[in-house]
């Protein structure tokens, strides 16, 4: 078999492009709350609750984690057993000298963790852009492997 070519990537790629959600629902003081899915910069996960940081603040919400992965998955990438980050607000990925990695969302202060075991995926991510999908989403194991050879890592 033979490797495939971008546009071949591209439209596999277009088929995990819309989330099954398009908004988070939280309940707050003054009542119901809607977070458009593309105002959100990360879920961070804490004991039971997942708070849902977006561009006009932050709110708590009762899902798991894990719900929201596949909900959104298009649209965020795992980067710790507690967090999820929006693809398209990751402005980097920096490695400190204890050789631990961490992510830059835009409009965030702090960094967050990346784990070692989510390291791959996300540079996987950053090198194909924010519509790729993660390697995982991927039907055919060798389309990944494929795809991953063509590709220089860090990208030019």
């Amino acid at each position: 078999a033979r490797r495939p070519s971008r546009a071949q990537l591209e439209t596999a790629w277009s088929q995990h492009a819309e989330p099954a959600r398009a908004h988070i629902v939280a309940s707050t003081r003054s009542g119901l709350l809607r977070v458009p899915s593309r105002d959100i910069l990360y879920f961070l996960a804490d004991q039971k609750y997942v708070t849902v940081f977006h561009l006009h603040g932050e709110v708590l919400i009762e899902e798991s984690l894990r719900q929201l992965e596949e909900d959104f998955a298009p649209l965020f990438v795992r980067i710790h057993r507690k967090a999820l980050v929006a693809k398209n607000y990751i402005t980097g990925l920096e490695r400190s000298r204890e050789v631990h990695h961490s992510v830059h969302p835009q409009h965030c202060k702090e960094p967050l963790p990346v784990s070692r075991r989510r390291l791959a995926e996300l540079r996987w991510v950053l090198s194909y852009g924010a519509g790729a999908p993660s390697p995982a989403e991927l039907d055919d194991p060798f389309e990944l492997a494929d795809a991953r050879a063509s590709v220089a890592w860090p990208p030019a």
